[in-house]
């Protein structure tokens, strides 16, 4: 298996900043966070400094927490949480 991503998609609703994912991310660099603002397409990527995540490393996933400050996302934007890490099938006993 050369890579395994996994995602979820929300839409904003102007109350909600916790947001659940279902699978496991192993370390907060192979977590993609971003934004889609629905009316331009536009993708916007949060740095790690603009949201809080949990459960990293768990099998049954954990919750990221965006804003951290300020308002909740309204209906104009979705939030995308999803894994980028890259798993690769080695053969046992076989180096390169």
């Amino acid at each position: 298996i050369e890579n395994s991503d996994r995602n979820v998609v929300y839409t904003g609703n102007g109350a909600t900043s916790i947001w659940d994912y279902d699978f496991r991310i192993p370390n907060a660099e192979s977590a993609l966070v971003y934004l889609y603002e629905i009316a331009t397409g536009v993708e916007t990527t949060l740095d790690a400094s603009e949201y809080t995540i949990t459960g990293l490393n768990a099998n049954d996933g954990g919750t990221v927490t965006y804003p951290k400050v300020g308002s909740p996302l309204t209906s104009d934007y979705k939030i995308v949480i999803q894994r980028n890490t890259p798993y690769v099938q080695g053969c046992f006993g076989h180096t390169e």
